[in-house]
């Protein structure tokens, strides 16, 4: 459609497979399985499958393998034909894993139940990952390789094979975007691989949610890193308030024992968010740096000229903007306003310049502004002197309505809004909501 052609789907059937799978799911037909351990010191994964069982071709078996035995004794046992390399007696699991896989599928095992699942889990794998690896996908093998899942792990033992699927995890899992930054969380990070015991440190301290310990290329002796052990954040701005207040609490326990232990006259308690700022390694983290006087390790930033109350006011209503977001507004139509509207949110164009008046609400001024439905009269305060000009198009968010003299005034408070929009609305001059008198009715 369109124009464009659809692309063809093209499926691929492993016919071996299927032509091996149908002798075991005839009707009539059974599996019988071994759950088999042994000393990983005495005999290896490989020497198990390659010795024990035998080659995949049951010719080829040492007559001292299981498959060399069947081989050799194949009518004696009763089978209807010479073992071969697709019948080959028995099938051994090519690695721990590819075992659970097998356990899962054939034997519906429950991975929490499972000795070498549960091994799996408590490395960090998460469950939706293992069963999902169980059909041997594709994956990322680091260095710019990809390949099947089950080769990457074939022939080891059960830690080694433990430990290369928590290696593999690290380098396929979902890269998480930090809210704040934007910049994508990279799990193989210098930092998660000390967490991940993966690389050695000098640790200082270790708590359920922080580790600190030297830095490997410190400004002076007794320099520490303190980090969160949560994964995902690339940025301390990026880390939700619990997680954050989690590492900070222990910053001042640290510091001190830092300060102490070096003989230090004081501490320098430094963060980095963004590259801008001189972060290099994208997960949060604290310098702490021992400092006596006159060391100058660390330059302390020269002040600038005095801030005046005008740059000072500027500054401070964008960090009130950014403290407090407005949400994106629906916007409603001016011809629905009721006297008893409130938290309304309209788009409009200024169509009347500011006239004085004088209601109950005190002295200030009336501005007719419209959009396609209806216009209506705006009261402003003598503070928002100048907020409409006329023929501009205009925000009024958590706007509400007051009644003057039994008419509809449109009234932007303390916590509403008023602020320009690059839109373009035109106002209709049909009907102003404000000519309508309501007439107020005592129960």
């Amino acid at each position: 459609r369109g124009g464009k052609q659809r692309k063809k789907k093209k499926y691929f059937l492993n016919g071996f497979f299927m032509s091996m799978r149908s002798a075991y799911v005839e009707p009539g037909k059974s599996i019988f399985y071994y759950v088999v351990e042994w000393d990983a010191a005495k005999l290896s994964w490989k020497d198990f499958r390659s010795n024990v069982c035998g080659p995949t071709d049951p010719s080829e078996a040492p007559a001292d393998s299981l498959r060399g035995a069947v081989f050799a004794k194949w009518e004696e046992l009763g089978l209807t034909e010479k073992p071969n390399t697709g019948l080959n007696a028995i099938h051994a699991s090519a690695s721990p894993f590819e075992a659970l896989a097998e356990r899962m599928n054939w034997l519906n095992f429950k991975l929490d139940q499972d000795r070498f699942g549960s091994a799996m889990l408590a490395a960090g794998l998460p469950p939706r990952t293992i069963r999902e690896w169980g059909r041997d996908p594709q994956v990322e093998l680091g260095e710019g390789k990809k390949g099947s899942l089950f080769d990457a792990l074939e022939d080891i033992d059960a830690d080694e094979c433990i430990s290369k699927a928590a290696d593999l995890w690290t380098i396929n899992r979902p890269r998480p975007t930090g809210r704040v930054s934007g910049v994508e969380y990279d799990f193989t990070n210098v930092f998660a691989q000390i967490l991940g015991k993966k690389m050695p440190c000098f640790k200082v301290y270790e708590s359920t949610s922080v580790l600190a310990f030297l830095d490997l290329f410190p400004v002076c002796p007794g320099h520490t890193v303190v980090i969160p052990k949560a994964l995902g954040f690339p940025t301390f701005m990026d880390m939700p308030a619990d997680k954050a207040g989690d590492l900070t609490k222990e910053l001042p326990k640290i510091a001190k024992a830092v300060k102490e232990a070096t003989g230090a006259d004081a501490v320098n308690i430094l963060q980095n968010s963004g590259a801008d700022a001189g972060q290099t390694v994208f997960h949060p983290h604290f310098h702490i740096i021992p400092r006596k006087a006159g060391d100058k390790v660390v330059a302390a930033p020269k002040p600038g000229a005095a801030l005046t109350a005008d740059a000072a006011k500027d500054v401070l209503a964008k960090v009130d903007a950014a403290l407090h977001p407005l949400k994106k507004p629906k916007f409603g139509k001016v011809a629905g306003l009721k006297p008893d509207s409130s938290g309304v949110n309209l788009q409009v164009c200024v169509t009347s310049d500011e006239t004085a008046a004088e209601t109950k609400m005190g002295k200030g001024f009336d501005v007719t502004v419209g959009d396609a439905s209806a216009s209506v009269v705006v009261f402003l305060s003598e503070s928002q002197k100048g907020a409409l000009t006329k023929g501009k198009t205009y925000v009024l968010r958590n706007a509400g309505c007051k009644m003057v003299a039994g008419h509809i005034r449109l009234i932007v408070d303390k916590w509403g809004k008023i602020e320009p929009s690059e839109d373009t609305v035109e106002a209709s001059g049909a009907k102003n909501v404000s000519d309508t008198e309501y007439e107020l009715k005592k129960k």
